[in-house]
């Protein structure tokens, strides 16, 4: 080997052991495209068990679903996606997503708004007793080997203006393939959501963000303090021998 191969070769290891830098839009694409699809394993296991996902349909609604969830994620990512901001959010979606996934296929679980109440009041010793070996291997396999990723993988953010008109066509980008996607599968995602009501709150995670939404933005159906009614009313007196007009049994 001569003088001066010497060090191109030590250069290519180099690069070839070294991480190279991504940008934020493929980290946020990779990251969504994972979650859209090995993140909803519950919804495709739902829809195969309803008999939906057989023959071509099948395969174009659930090719439809799944862009349609990158899309909405895309355009979620670009908005709250920043210098500081992306690898957090992405990490947390990745979780969140992982342990709906883990409730959905473990207890049938459906993250609705009444069950995103129930889980923000869950305490501590509740969500202790949750704990279990197939809780672990979900949330490793789910989320813990693209967070591994997401954390040492280097990004090149670029400058503020830069990233403000990536984040703009994102945004742009996610919401047009969102709309084709729901148009391309529309008739047998349509025949789905109409007979199969439940199924549309096992589209991760972006049923939790809906029911998450729901229940912090939603107001209670009525405001001020409760006001006593019948006060007049009186205990009308009895007749010997004779039963009170309503008798009320309760077992």
């Amino acid at each position: 080997m001569t003088t001066q191969a010497a060090p191109r070769m030590a250069a290519w290891r180099r690069w070839r052991i070294a991480e190279r830098p991504v940008s934020p839009t493929f980290m946020l694409l990779m990251a969504c495209a994972w979650m859209a699809t090995a993140g909803n394993a519950a919804l495709w296991k739902q829809l195969s068990a309803l008999g939906v996902l057989s023959g071509a349909p099948g395969w174009l609604l659930a090719a439809g679903l799944a862009g349609f969830v990158m899309g909405m994620l895309t355009l979620l990512g670009a908005l709250l996606g920043w210098r500081w901001t992306l690898k957090p959010f992405l990490i947390l979606l990745l979780v969140v997503s992982a342990g709906s996934t883990h409730f959905s296929l473990s207890f049938g679980t459906i993250m609705d708004p009444s069950m995103m109440t129930n889980v923000l009041q869950t305490d501590a010793g509740e969500s202790a007793d949750l704990l279990s070996a197939t809780m672990l291997l979900h949330l490793a396999l789910l989320a813990g080997l693209p967070i591994v990723w997401i954390v040492t993988q280097p990004v090149v953010h670029g400058t503020p203006s830069k990233a403000v008109r990536r984040n703009a066509k994102l945004v742009l980008g996610g919401f047009l393939v969102a709309i084709l996607s729901v148009l391309v599968c529309f008739q047998p995602l349509a025949s789905t959501m109409r007979n199969h009501k439940q199924v549309r709150y096992l589209i991760n995670p972006l049923n939790v963000v809906y029911s998450l939404g729901s229940v912090l933005f939603s107001g209670p159906a009525r405001s001020g303090q409760v006001q006593p009614i019948g006060q007049d009313a009186v205990i009308a007196k009895r007749f010997e021998g004779l039963r009170p007009p309503l008798l009320v049994l309760v077992a």
